[in-house]
């Protein structure tokens, strides 16, 4: 792809160095303080290392060279828009382990709504949870998806609310939550929604949500809206002495091309120290149950 790109040519690459953060020591009871540790850990670790590569960018920005550049720490690298002559001299560099193109993710049609009956919460056993008062209460669960709309009645209430509760890696719904696809709406509806359409939707009604949109408005996300999402879950208001993070998060997305991948298993490795549980689709694609 470096290759084909021509005199003038740029893309978006992850770069990625060899020294990633060891959090294999936090292991400590409280959630706030693993959630601390963590975040503090992966900062010290690319502000430590990352400095000549910075430096390295910023020169071959002003040279025009890179047309941006965005510096990361729940994995340690940087995501860069370059042409390949500034791409192949980041791949000399001795602290460079890995350089990737921004991998385009796919993503389900929503599924349709056929009426009140709601048989997955039965399957599932929610409703013998609630008669012994697990509802959710003071629990936080984020998805990463198309976005939520927050004026659906089921969702409205749930919301946690507040400058720390809603990311938009791509900038074009910074404040308000906003869903123009319906997937992530729906996938909260079956997270927390309540039941103002007559019928409980959600598996756990009284936890409240936030949520990153890593798709935008015309269907896309990339790995870099994913990592920049993962990174944001672990410390929304950007102070990691606050435990603002979510304790469950839902990923109902997948690759283009199914099969194993490790491009998140430091942001996974992250999340899980820090106390926030991840879960994933197995597949993506109904309404078949297969």
């Amino acid at each position: 792809a470096v290759a084909a790109l021509g005199q003038n040519g740029s893309m978006t690459v992850i770069v990625r160095l060899h020294s990633q953060a060891d959090l294999s020591d936090i292991q400590d009871r409280s959630r706030s303080i693993r959630l601390y540790r963590t975040v503090q850990r992966l900062r010290s670790q690319a502000d430590n290392t990352q400095q000549q590569l910075r430096a390295l960018i910023a020169n071959q920005r002003a040279r025009g060279a890179v047309n941006w550049a965005e510096s990361y720490w729940i994995f340690n690298g940087m995501v860069v828009n370059a042409t390949a002559e500034a791409i192949n001299e980041l791949a000399a560099r001795p602290e460079v382990a890995s350089i990737s193109a921004d991998k385009i993710m796919a993503l389900a049609a929503p599924a349709a709504y056929d009426g009140p009956v709601v048989p997955n919460l039965n399957v599932v056993a929610a409703p013998a949870l609630w008669d012994l008062g697990f509802r959710g209460q003071n629990i936080v669960v984020a998805n990463m998806d198309t976005g939520v709309d927050l004026n659906h009645p089921d969702l409205l209430d749930q919301w946690r609310g507040g400058s720390n509760s809603w990311f938009d890696p791509n900038g074009q719904h910074p404040t308000v939550p906003t869903d123009l696809n319906g997937h992530g709406t729906a996938t909260m509806g079956v997270l927390v929604g309540g039941d103002n359409g007559s019928a409980a939707i959600g598996v756990a009604p009284d936890a409240q949500w936030i949520a990153v949109k890593i798709f935008d408005d015309q269907g896309t996300a990339t790995a870099a809206d994913i990592h920049a999402g993962f990174q944001w879950l672990l410390d929304p208001d950007n102070n990691p002495l606050t435990d603002d993070s979510p304790h469950v998060v839902n990923n109902s997305w997948t690759f283009q091309s199914p099969g194993c991948d490790l491009e998140f298993q430091d942001d996974i490795t992250a999340l899980r120290t820090a106390g926030i549980l991840p879960i994933f689709a197995a597949g993506n694609a109904g309404p078949g149950s297969n």
